[in-house]
């Protein structure tokens, strides 16, 4: 069983290998997030940049935030896995675009999965976007992303 999301899907993949790791549910083989949203700390320096307004800028990250927690105040790290015990999870993918709102937290995620031993791959994407792979399919930049994506879930369901 392998999980996978991008932007919100990230989060909730991270979502559903923490529950499965918890719970003692059949174990995940890896996980692959693309851009994920897990946390909503806005305070990060690519959260508080303005990109172009067709994207995904500070604005609409905590619109997304509200819709997502039915404006909670306290969530658990479940539904915010960024505040998570990482250790015991499988493999990690994650990537994000240069140009992405939550690129300092997905470091952050991915330095936060090294220090509880989590094997982790981490892509920052030059000039991309958020989930640019899913808006501009077409260029090469995002046909690559996807090859990537798609040799990690390779390498890691071997």
């Amino acid at each position: 069983i392998a999980v996978a999301g991008a932007s919100g899907g990230g989060g909730l993949a991270m979502y559903t290998a923490l529950k499965a790791r918890d719970r003692n549910y059949p174990p995940i083989a890896c996980i692959l997030t693309n851009s994920p949203m897990i946390s909503r700390n806005m305070e990060m320096d690519s959260a508080k940049q303005t990109y172009d307004p067709r994207t995904l800028n500070r604005d609409g990250v905590e619109h997304l935030w509200g819709f997502y927690l039915n404006h909670a105040e306290d969530t658990d790290y479940l539904m915010e896995p960024a505040k998570a015990d990482f250790t015991g999870l499988p493999a990690v993918y994650t990537m994000a675009g240069e140009l992405d709102p939550f690129r300092d937290e997905v470091i952050l995620f991915a330095q936060n999965l090294m220090k509880a031993q989590v094997p982790v791959e981490l892509h920052i994407y030059p000039g991309c976007f958020h989930v640019c792979d899913s808006f501009a399919p077409q260029e090469d930049i995002c046909k690559y992303m996807v090859s990537e994506m798609v040799r990690a879930f390779q390498d890691k369901l071997k």
